[in-house]
């Protein structure tokens, strides 16, 4: 035994949980804009069409979303929906505001729709990081 009581290890694991959170949005803003990075070069060089420019922040967002939502909540398996959605939340402001700034201080309906994607990413990414069972190798 370690000879803490039960709310001190419960108060311990909560502060432990905001870190996970705030680990799975770095990791999704990482990624989102790593994707974002990617199709840019990939666009330079193939000469994409600008029509694709939008459904493909779309799918960015979403993946990026669920991959943070993972991320977030996998380490503490409790708790899916609110603790992945927080982290989609957080992302999808920092997201926001860096896009925000890029657009020239314009905010477009389509950066509320990323946002909200990554939001609802991150709540799916939750949902999948709870329910996901391993199987025990003997």
């Amino acid at each position: 035994m370690s000879g803490k009581n039960k709310s001190t290890r419960r108060n311990e694991v909560s502060g432990n949980n905001y870190i996970r959170i705030l680990v799975g949005s770095a990791v999704s803003v990482i990624m989102f804009f790593v994707l974002l990075a990617l199709f840019a070069l990939f666009s330079l060089k193939n000469g994409a069409n600008s029509s694709l420019y939008f459904p493909a922040g779309v799918a960015f967002a979403l993946l990026s979303g669920i991959a943070g939502g993972f991320a977030a909540v996998r380490p503490i398996k409790q708790k899916g929906v609110p603790y992945g959605a927080l982290s989609g939340f957080i992302s999808s402001l920092f997201c926001a505001a860096v896009l925000f700034v890029v657009n020239g201080n314009k905010a477009g309906s389509g950066l509320f729709i990323l946002a909200g994607l990554m939001l609802l990413g991150g709540a799916a990414g939750g949902i999948g990081a709870v329910n996901l069972k391993f199987k025990k190798k003997y």
